[in-house]
């Protein structure tokens, strides 16, 4: 068991062939539309990160390992992807990797427009930004990683093969809720090279 994969299940039979047959149709149907401005919407994130310890050792955890373990056994390969957009934890958060061209899509967690927030919050930061540019996933620089334990929502802004990415926050008389973040949103190939059993269980840790 990968001791950096949190809120996976591994026990009794695992749905990763399941996944990855699924991941398989999504690229057959991606050959279909050549050029398209595609995203993947699940509702759990395929990049989702959680920093378990912020007061420690910043010891960051990779969620929904069985979601890109699926991909990576499915040798998907599906170009001009924008995002990845996810719900499942009760935050928002945005995570970008390598550059404008290289590196995995983008992911978005909306997880902040329905019920109680991730908990146990009180005021606390996620201490998400330390990563940036310093640690891997999967082999694929972290960029920027950012999340707001705050209710809000997203709007997604085309513009011609690429897209602005607007989270708003929600705020009142009483709570002066977070400035609005923009992420530019560039196409790019999904595609896992690795799975998290033949990383060395420090890439993210370190």
């Amino acid at each position: 068991h990968n001791k950096i994969c949190a809120d996976a299940s591994f026990h009794g039979h695992s749905p990763i062939s399941i996944y990855a047959d699924q991941f398989k149709e999504v690229q057959q149907l991606s050959k279909g539309q050549p050029q398209a401005r595609r995203w993947l919407g699940l509702h759990r994130p395929l990049f989702g990160l959680v920093n378990i310890q912020p007061d420690a050792k910043q010891r960051l955890t990779s969620f929904d390992c069985e979601l890109s373990t699926a991909a990576h056994l499915a040798n998907i390969s599906i170009s001009d992807v924008l995002a990845v957009v996810s719900g499942h934890f009760h935050a928002f958060e945005i995570v970008e990797f390598g550059s404008d061209k290289l590196g995995f899509p983008t992911q978005i967690v909306n997880g902040n427009s329905g019920t109680q927030l991730a908990t146990p919050r009180q005021g606390q930061p996620f201490n998400l930004q330390g990563v940036n540019g310093k640690r891997t996933l999967l082999g694929e620089v972290i960029s920027t990683a950012n999340a707001v334990g705050e209710f809000g929502f997203g709007l997604i802004v085309p513009q011609g093969s690429k897209a602005t990415y607007v989270a708003r926050f929600m705020h009142d008389r009483s709570f002066q809720g977070s400035a609005d973040m923009k992420t530019q949103l560039h196409p790019k190939v999904l595609q896992i090279q690795q799975s998290f059993n033949q990383t060395s269980g420090e890439e993210l840790q370190r």
